[in-house]
């Protein structure tokens, strides 16, 4: 039976440099049992995936390895989440581990998909990402993933839509849009992380 959507925000008040955020969820399917076995995708476009056929993978996915700029970002975030999702009752494999610009067809994914016995697809995409300055006093000192000009410090705002896809079906049957606000890149890779997890637990998509 199809759930009726459920839609929610939750906002996190900033301490330090923590970002602020809020995330609504729509569930479009109950499951009797939590997914166990993952192959976890990260993003970087403006893709609305309603439907993981040939055409939305070629443009959405095949292409990320045309862009060696952001590649390794991919790495790192698919790493950052899956050490997160991992528990001892999930099995969380990473899109990058298994794919480059010599495998990268939808027939080699979806051959992949059933070798590695995968559940689901939990594919996160970050559609929006803006650099926006802040004004702090006296003297300010360059740090990782922070710029500055005198006093003012470029902090970021950035959008993620995540997917749930059923594996065989192709179909989200979860989905969930966070937007962050004012935060470093790390804290917003490492929160969402964090988040995401916190969530599809709860809903019971994942084993704790």
């Amino acid at each position: 039976m199809k759930k009726p959507c459920v839609i929610f925000s939750v906002f996190l008040i900033i301490h330090g440099c923590a970002p602020s955020y809020t995330v609504s969820v729509s569930a479009e399917k109950e499951l009797a049992i939590p997914f166990n076995s993952f192959l976890v995708i990260y993003l970087d476009g403006a893709c609305e995936i309603n439907f993981l056929d040939s055409t939305t993978y070629d443009v959405c996915l095949k292409d990320i390895f045309a862009d060696t700029s952001s590649f390794q970002f991919q790495v790192e975030s698919e790493k950052t989440l899956s050490k997160r999702l991992s528990s001892s009752h999930n099995d969380i494999k990473k899109f990058t581990d298994f794919f480059d610009a010599g495998n990268n067809s939808y027939a080699y994914f979806r051959n992949m998909l059933d070798s590695l016995k995968i559940d689901a697809i939990l594919l996160i995409n970050r559609t929006g990402y803006q650099h926006v300055p802040l004004m702090y006093p006296g003297n300010v000192v360059n740090t990782t993933n922070t710029s500055h000009i005198g006093t003012e410090i470029a902090k970021l705002n950035a959008e993620y839509k995540c997917y749930l896809i059923q594996s065989h079906s192709y179909f989200p049957i979860w989905s969930a849009k966070f937007d962050f606000t004012a935060g470093r890149k790390t804290s917003i890779r490492n929160t969402l992380a964090k988040e995401l997890t916190k969530v599809l637990r709860d809903g019971h998509y994942i084993f704790r």
